[in-house]
């Protein structure tokens, strides 16, 4: 069952993705001891700041890779029936994070920068909606700061001359 104070954000956000309501948890949902939750969020948080960085460098094949790792990351969770802590995880996954992703596919597709701004900012705020709605709002994500780069790693599109 969806606590109450989940119910507003519930509506508003399968209205907004299209859906006519919430899917139900899964009867077996996973106890917390079963599903690794935090190494799950560890890794879309991952995702969410790789992407965010391959659009801003207009690397639409990276970019591409990284939504696609986090589309599946997402479809994983949304799958699990995770429960933690009362909250319906896997159900505000599917109804929350999954619409915020795949909305960041056409931008990609397009290679359209402003568009991939505009909709990776969405989804870091579903992110922390969804936080804010289970009573973990103090887990709060952020764009990432192009100003440094914790990854050993270049994301300026290959010179594939």
């Amino acid at each position: 069952m969806v606590p109450a104070r989940l119910l507003p954000v519930l509506a508003a956000l399968s209205l907004a993705a299209g859906c006519s309501r919430a899917p139900a948890p899964k009867a077996d949902a996973h106890s917390e001891s079963e599903y690794d939750l935090v190494g799950a969020m560890a890794s879309l948080q991952r995702w969410t700041d790789k992407l965010g960085r391959a659009g801003a460098a207009e690397n639409w094949p990276l970019a591409d890779f990284y939504l696609h790792e986090m589309e599946e990351a997402a479809e994983e969770l949304a799958e699990a029936g995770v429960v933690y802590h009362d909250q319906p995880v896997s159900q505000l996954t599917g109804v929350m994070l999954k619409p915020a992703v795949e909305s960041l596919e056409e931008a990609v597709k397009a290679q359209d920068a402003a568009l991939f701004r505009t909709r990776h900012t969405v989804l870091v705020q579903t992110c922390n909606a969804c936080h804010t709605a289970t009573g973990y709002g103090f887990i709060r994500i952020t764009p990432p700061d192009l100003s440094i780069n914790p990854w050993n790693q270049n994301f300026s599109p290959a010179d594939t001359r």
